[in-house]
């Protein structure tokens, strides 16, 4: 973002880097660093914010957070925009002790308080043309999408799509289909100008099991049968306890970290030694004594896949958080004959506690599924697929199955049934054994992102600065906001418009 602000600045315009995260005020990732060897001084962060909360004489404003909830609040209230900070509300995941929150439950919403301050003020004295965003994580990425939404002020957030490594750009944060996706699922296409989704669909529908729509790392790990090794486990673990021992005793003693234990939002070093050790124990568990059931349910099913916690998809893409709360919903509103399989993400298995397993397969007609089970296989062989948000929705609508979700992907506009009130209607359509509804507008959703994405290597240019696939990352993105930069010009807010 530095580097890409720097560019626009060399232009004339005025750029500022509003940094949200609480590891961008510790610098524990040297990020202050770049920016001095850059030269780069337009930035700001809300480390003044966090170190009022050791000041004692604090008390919540409550008349401010219901006056920002009226005036700004769309699509989340301010309960839920507490819970996508994965740090204040930690009853949802399972990082512990790696985040250490704050305890307090009044001293939460003042933390909060004092962000949505800050926010607003940024708005306020910036007053930006345009607000850019990478991604969707976590709380002031979201307070922004609330102003975006409530004032109308344009804000372009890069997301990756789900299909391969294109990324498109989007002016509704990616919370449910943005309005020129919808037109263009909505519009008259003829078959040569979606022959290349066509193929793409028939090639995903003839693939093996292992095949996904993009590869993420967990699902090569089930395309080889093997989620861990004990000499992985083993090597990861002594990795992790050098570099916590290694910080601790050499690092920079900064007070956000505490001497034992952080006094609010970071755990100290020590403490994420068990942390990562309680993940390591419970991934050796799963090797020498698998939780998990194989076979799949001998009985009609719907197929019901789990997130990695805490991410953009269950923080953002939803106002549901509690994935249990679901099952034990699900499950109680099934015909007799239905069983719901449930497959653990497997990027969860080690950090989500045993005990979370138990409960669910107490439940009768739930069977849990082992995550080296490939999620394509469980779709092909289910009557239909429910989510919160994931990939593996998208991917049932390319195979032809009925789908409900929770939240609001952004390919939404794709899905069948959406909530607790399309529950029976999606059921109905799994027992009569019915398709999805409009089968052509996957289609024309892959049409579009293969017509408007752009390949960006993401991890580089998260990781790798410097490196060639990063400059070309980079140049990707400067290319998707200078567009939307002359669109908010031009007053287009579509891109077949600014066309």
């Amino acid at each position: 973002m530095a580097v890409l602000a720097q560019r626009l600045q060399e232009d004339g315009h005025d750029v500022l880097v509003a940094q949200g995260d609480y590891y961008d005020f510790s610098d524990e990732w040297g990020v202050h660093q770049f920016f001095e060897e850059r030269g780069f001084d337009a930035w700001v962060d809300c480390a003044t914010e966090y170190e009022r909360l050791y000041d004692d004489s604090w008390s919540v404003d409550w008349k401010y957070l219901h006056r920002f909830e009226e005036k700004y609040c769309v699509t989340k209230n301010i309960q839920q925009l507490l819970l996508t900070d994965p740090i204040l509300g930690r009853h949802h995941h399972f990082r512990h002790p790696y985040y250490t929150p704050i305890q307090d439950s009044d001293l939460q919403y003042y933390w909060l308080e004092l962000l949505l301050r800050w926010s607003e003020k940024l708005l306020e004295t910036f007053d930006p043309d345009l607000v850019v965003t990478f991604r969707r994580n976590y709380l002031i990425k979201n307070v922004f999408s609330q102003f975006s939404a409530a004032v109308g002020l344009p804000m372009a957030t890069i997301i990756r799509s789900r299909l391969g490594d294109k990324c498109h750009l989007v002016r509704n944060f990616g919370y449910g289909t943005s309005a020129s996706i919808r037109k263009f699922l909505e519009a008259d296409h003829e078959e040569k100008e979606l022959q290349k989704a066509l193929e793409h669909v028939d090639q995903f529908r003839r693939s093996g099991d292992g095949v996904g729509l993009y590869d993420a790392r967990s699902q090569q790990r089930v395309r080889e049968n093997q989620l861990y090794t004990t000499r992985e486990i083993l090597v990861n673990l002594k990795n992790k306890w050098t570099s916590f021992i290694r910080k601790s005793l050499f690092g920079k003693k900064e007070r956000y970290r505490g001497i034992l234990k952080g006094d609010h939002f970071d755990s100290h070093d020590l403490l994420k030694i068990f942390f990562s050790a309680r993940r390591a124990i419970n991934r050796v568990r799963y090797l020498c004594r698998n939780p998990f059931k194989e076979g799949l349910p001998d009985r009609p099913f719907v197929y019901m896949p789990l997130h990695t916690l805490p991410e953009s998809s269950t923080l953002t893409l939803s106002t549901e958080y509690f994935e249990r709360d679901l099952i034990r919903y699900i499950a109680k509103e099934l015909p007799a004959h239905f069983a719901i399989a449930v497959k653990e993400n497997p990027n969860m298995v080690g950090p989500r506690p045993y005990g979370y397993y138990e409960q669910i397969q107490e439940i009768p007609n739930v069977r849990l599924m082992d995550p080296a089970v490939p999620s394509k296989r469980l779709i092909r062989r289910s009557r239909g697929v429910v989510g919160i948000s994931g990939t593996a929705l998208l991917e049932a609508a390319v195979l032809r199955k009925p789908t409900l979700c929770f939240g609001h992907p952004e390919f939404e506009s794709v899905l069948d049934y959406r909530g607790h009130s399309g529950l029976d209607e999606f059921l109905s359509a799994c027992v009569a054994r019915e398709g999805p509804r409009d089968p052509s507008k996957v289609v024309k959703y892959i049409q579009y992102i293969l017509n408007y994405g752009r390949d960006v290597p993401l991890r580089d240019v998260r990781l790798s600065p410097g490196s060639e696939k990063f400059d070309h990352g980079l140049e990707t993105i400067e290319s998707m906001i200078r567009t939307e930069m002359a669109k908010v010009r031009t007053g287009a807010k579509s891109e077949a418009e600014f066309r």
